[in-house]
């Protein structure tokens, strides 16, 4: 952690590390400029026309990370759907209008930000939208891989939130006294953080080398950029993050799948309450029996009462790690699964039914066996460590 006044010299140093981004110093002079002429209320990062429009831009920059080129991108899965016409009803009119995201954004916007002007212009391969209005201006820019957003507040706290991607991916937000960025180099991630007269920078070799390096940057980029709708990825600490890594361990043993044909059979059962203590331990164990249940559903083989639980199941299971994408991510960057101490630590918060999994794969993978005593684990380790 790098906590110091903002001198002459550090503050251009600061710039120097920024450089590649364009627009960074118009950005630090409007900053400054802003400094002389209104207080530094935390609380504006909290507030404005920018928040109305959070949820579309977080799915844009549905931020994932490449585990083999080592940087975070924009995930463009979902943007298939801009260029795909929407099916039209009996009365002609489109029954989609605004379904990808970056339609769903330059609605929001042009609704939210009190629409002037609008337009969308494609030429020579490249897309451009463009909205203006009494609050909010938008502008994306779309050209293969090539991803470029700037969005601006013409209300307090006047923020700017600048996004381009290509072969990595930068994120920049300047507000009254702050500036925060997220920039990926070819040697590695670097985030800044400029809070009035105080700066924060740090870089290492990824994203979550970051976070764990620095975790005080890393926390308050998050709360400043999360406030404009962008969700950074998370650190390896996160419940989240710890509770996606036993789901995931679970997923590495097969289970036998004799029990789970005895628990489909008594979906059926006579009785109600055998029914439903059948789905509840098939919902327990479906991280293990996920493959096998949904190609159960593809076949016809299932009777319509077992067919029904387990597409509850299913779904339940579905909208529960809804949110987790960025927790594997984190997990996968980290190889978590392989770290032996994080692994004991997850004790701590290991289910009844996650131990027994949790035991094996320490077991099979230290040549330790100590079985579900916690304290010997951690014992070992520390002994292990010194």
């Amino acid at each position: 952690m790098k906590s110091v006044y903002l001198t002459p010299v550090l503050f251009a140093m600061t710039l120097l590390m920024a450089v590649e981004f364009d627009g960074l110093t118009r950005a630090v002079s409007a900053m400054q400029e802003s400094q002389a002429t209104s207080d530094s209320d935390p609380g504006d990062l909290e507030r404005g026309p920018m928040q109305k429009i959070g949820p579309p831009v977080m799915q844009i920059l549905n931020l994932k990370f490449d585990l083999d080129r080592k940087f975070i991108f924009v995930d463009q899965k979902s943007w298939g759907e801009l260029d795909t016409p929407a099916p039209r009803g009996v009365n002609g009119l489109p029954l989609r209008i605004t379904a990808d995201p970056i339609s769903k954004l330059f609605a929001n916007v042009r609704k939210s930000g009190g629409m002037r002007s609008s337009s969308t212009a494609v030429s020579g391969g490249r897309k451009t939208m463009t909205t203006f209005g009494a609050d909010l201006s938008c502008q994306i820019n779309l050209s293969g891989d090539r991803f470029e957003l700037r969005i601006d507040e013409f209300s307090d706290p006047g923020r700017t939130l600048e996004v381009r991607c290509a072969e990595g991916t930068r994120v920049l937000l300047t507000g009254k006294n702050t500036l925060a960025m997220l920039n990926q180099t070819d040697v590695g991630i670097m985030g800044v953080l400029i809070d009035g007269e105080k700066v924060i920078s740090d870089s290492a070799s990824d994203y979550y080398v970051l976070s764990k390096k620095n975790p005080e940057l890393h926390d308050k980029l998050s709360a400043i950029f999360r406030h404009a709708g962008v969700d950074l990825p998370l650190g390896v600490d996160e419940p989240a993050v710890k509770r996606v890594a036993l789901r995931m361990l679970g997923s590495l043993y097969s289970t036998d799948l004799t029990k789970l044909s005895v628990l489909i059979e008594q979906l059926d059962a006579a009785e109600f309450s055998a029914r439903e203590e059948a789905s509840k331990e098939i919902e327990a164990l479906f991280p293990s029996f996920e493959g096998a249940i949904l190609k159960m559903l593809e076949s016809d083989e299932l009777s319509i009462e077992a067919r029904n639980r387990l597409k509850i199941i299913v779904k339940r299971r579905e909208e529960a790690q809804a949110g987790d994408r960025r927790a594997v991510d984190c997990v996968k960057a980290n190889r978590l699964l392989d770290r032996t101490g994080y692994l004991i630590d997850l004790f701590e918060i290991a289910s009844e039914q996650s131990r027994p999994t949790l035991v094996r794969h320490l077991t099979k993978t230290t040549n330790q066996d100590f079985g579900d005593d916690s304290q010997k684990w951690q014992q070992w380790w520390r002994e292990k460590g010194d």
